[in-house]
């Protein structure tokens, strides 16, 4: 669902319309941040640290979903060049 609404609701507010190889970079980029969080988060938190299941349930399930929504636009961005590309 993410994926047809990234025209509508960021690449066009993002002036990213149509998207060209260094939108796909940009956006590949950021999709690293969701996982540079949770590696610095998993290394060196007391969350996890001391075992605090519900704060390690809560901060694993968010990191999930941020880095899934920010994957479909990546992914929507780049079907959309394979396409235009082809």
């Amino acid at each position: 669902q993410v994926q047809s609404w990234t025209p509508q609701l960021v690449t066009g507010p993002l002036d990213q319309t149509p998207p060209n190889k260094w939108t796909e970079v940009f956006w590949g980029l950021i999709n690293c941040a969701p996982t540079l969080v949770a590696f610095c988060v998993l290394q060196f938190s007391d969350i996890f640290a001391n075992y605090q299941v519900d704060a390690m349930t809560i901060f694993l399930v968010t990191v999930i979903i941020g880095f899934a929504i920010i994957f479909a636009v990546n992914s929507s961005i780049h079907s959309y060049l394979v396409v235009n590309y082809a």
